[in-house]
């Protein structure tokens, strides 16, 4: 891993309060507000695969935790007044 100082970091996906950047010198770095995960390319494709298994399961119609994942969205989802 090179110095810090030399590394060149590109935002690759983001939304408030969570990013993922791609580093020069070989390391994802993944951001969930202040705390930061740096890992290699492997760790980062297995950490991603996990994420996507993890949201299959929580999205799937059947699922109570769908259910229950919907209400909560409900509850942070912005209301747009109609017009």
């Amino acid at each position: 891993m090179k110095d810090s100082k030399c590394c060149q970091r590109r935002t690759l996906s983001e939304v408030s309060g969570y990013r993922i950047e791609s580093c020069s010198c070989g390391l994802f770095h993944v951001c969930v507000g202040p705390i930061t995960v740096r890992m290699e390319a492997s760790a980062f494709l297995t950490f991603a695969g996990v994420v996507e298994d993890a949201v299959e399961v929580v999205a799937s119609p059947s699922s109570e935790m769908a259910v229950q994942s919907s209400r909560l969205l409900d509850v942070f989802a912005p209301t747009v007044a109609e017009s």
